[in-house]
């Protein structure tokens, strides 16, 4: 102890700290280097806090993980993954949360990641406000937090993807800089002739969405290989909600309304 009342003490090891409890002479603190301090149990050195404040849990050296990283956590034992667990109640919310600031409620929350426990669902935030999430039946919300049906020939679903948005021109836009943007609707199964393979529908919502309109992709074919298609464009009378066959395009490339007088084979 010096006259000014600091206590030194020598720098230790990971097998023998500085710092020990009753007999357990290996499990305590120590420093492994200049500026370092360490915690060690049963003669392993488990956390470490170098000279620039980095934490590595399992490691020795955070910093390895780049210069950025302020809390690295490691376990690097083969087969053995490395987990963060935050653990809430069931009825409140575990959170992440990024800030870039601490003055407004934006800084304080620049970006969040909140799993709500009360209705099992994961939610991701920008700049104070949430605007994505997941809801407890794997839906992927976009712009919304409840999941709307879609009443598709009088039906409703709740689609696996539902985006909304409030301002003009709010959308889905697909790009490819490697080559032609492109969008798949397709059914994982071996189609049988005439059967709808994909919808693309129009609507309005108002509580749930009612169709107007729809353009329906179906298999048509001959050969042994199942491949072929036709397109059949519907629309709604006035108030109805199941789309009414208006002209379709068939797997040969003709055109037929079913007011012209059928429709030729394919």
């Amino acid at each position: 102890i010096s006259a000014n009342g600091n206590i030194s003490f020598p720098l230790g090891t990971a097998a023998a700290p500085s710092i020990y409890f009753a007999s357990d002479t290996n499990t305590g603190v120590f420093s492994p280097d200049g500026d370092q301090v360490a915690i060690t149990t049963a003669g392993t050195q488990r956390v470490t806090v170098d000279s620039s404040g980095k934490v590595g849990i399992g490691t020795t050296s955070p910093a390895d993980n780049g210069s950025d990283t302020m809390l690295a956590l490691k376990r690097a034992g083969s087969g053995e993954s490395a987990s963060l667990a935050i653990h809430a109640a069931s009825n409140a919310s575990s959170l992440i949360r990024f800030a870039d600031g601490t003055g407004t409620a934006e800084e304080r929350n620049a970006g969040s990641i909140i799993v709500s426990h009360s209705d099992q669902s994961m939610q991701f935030g920008i700049q104070n406000a949430e605007r994505m999430r997941i809801d407890s039946s794997g839906r992927l919300l976009v712009g919304r937090t409840a999941s709307v049906l879609d009443n598709i020939g009088g039906i409703g679903y709740a689609n696996i993807v539902q985006i909304e948005g409030a301002a003009t021109g709010s959308g889905l836009s697909v790009s490819n800089t490697g080559g032609t943007g492109r969008i798949n609707i397709t059914r994982k199964y071996s189609p049988s002739n005439n059967d709808d393979l994909g919808y693309l529908s129009f609507g309005a919502e108002v509580g749930s969405t009612v169709e107007r309109a729809r353009i329906t992709c179906a298999a048509e074919f001959t050969n042994a290989n199942k491949r072929g298609g036709r397109l059949v464009f519907a629309t709604c009378a006035d108030g109805a909600h199941d789309p009414t066959e208006r002209m379709r395009i068939t797997s040969s490339g003709r055109v037929s309304m079913p007011n012209t007088g059928g429709y030729p084979e394919a």
